[in-house]
């Protein structure tokens, strides 16, 4: 079974929008044999994203992904807000967003070519539609593998395939949970899907499109994103520590009353 791009629907707020995160912070409850505690899986941060276009987030432990939850409106934060402004510092409309999650998958019968065709809007016309796919096809650098089976893609070329079809769906902003880090590219085919990953990148950003990556360090290489965001690591918000009973020696001395004799 695929994994579909969760796309969030939003109104259309042009090129120049830039989310501004003041004081984001999240945290899970937990409670496991009455202790309970707070993982907080997002430290508090302030961060200026999608002026530069194509940006990673990067950090240990689950920090970025749910940075990019937050965006994509999947998780509300427990502290913080975001704030859509255009580039003069306004008020702007939400882009539209569509999150990518590191797992996503095609399905196995679906060629390229079908993977973004599925993703063309309902009760678009055709000819827009070939438009549309065929452009996506060639500014992602993905036409010489329109016929060949999506899930034969070399690796690196899978999160290029979803972010083709979601730019195809209409995506203003895509966010791109990623796997893997530093030393995840050996073969010499990664090598070079990578570089073509790159330059479809660059050419998302050229036509107005927001790319954001996240995961852990190097999760992005060799794509070369042009500003990078470090996130301070997550830990235990709080946590609420529960004294063990005491044994039968540490407890409190016994009154004891001597029967007559």
């Amino acid at each position: 079974m695929p994994h579909p791009v969760a796309r969030v629907a939003g109104p259309s707020a042009g090129r120049a929008t830039i989310a501004c995160c003041r004081g984001l912070s999240h945290w899970y409850d937990a409670s496991l044999r009455g202790v309970h505690w707070s993982n907080q899986v997002l430290p508090t941060v302030s961060l200026m994203l999608g002026a530069a276009s194509f940006e990673a987030v990067i950090g240990e432990g689950a920090g970025p992904v749910t940075l990019l939850h937050c965006i994509a409106g999947l998780v509300v934060p427990r502290e913080g807000r975001i704030e859509w402004r255009d580039s003069a510092g306004r008020c702007a409309a939400r882009p539209r967003i569509a999150f990518i999650p590191a797992n996503w998958r095609p399905y196995r019968c679906l060629t390229v070519r079908d993977v973004l065709e599925q993703a063309v809007p309902p009760g678009t016309d055709q000819g827009a539609a070939d438009s549309m796919v065929s452009g996506a096809l060639e500014r992602c650098e993905l036409s010489d593998h329109a016929w060949h089976r999506a899930r034969g893609l070399t690796r690196p070329l899978r999160p290029i395939l979803a972010t083709a079809a979601a730019v195809v769906s209409g995506a203003e902003w895509v966010l791109l949970e990623m796997g893997g880090g530093r030393g995840s590219v050996q073969a010499p085919d990664d090598i070079a899907a990578y570089r073509k990953g790159a330059s479809a990148i660059r050419r998302l950003a050229r036509a107005g499109v927001v790319v954001l990556v996240a995961g852990p360090p190097g999760c992005y290489a060799p794509w070369v994103p042009r500003r990078v965001h470090p996130l301070p690591p997550g830990g235990l918000r709080e946590r609420v520590e529960v004294a063990p009973p005491a044994r039968v020696a540490e407890g409190s001395p016994v009154a004891t009353v001597s029967a007559p004799t």
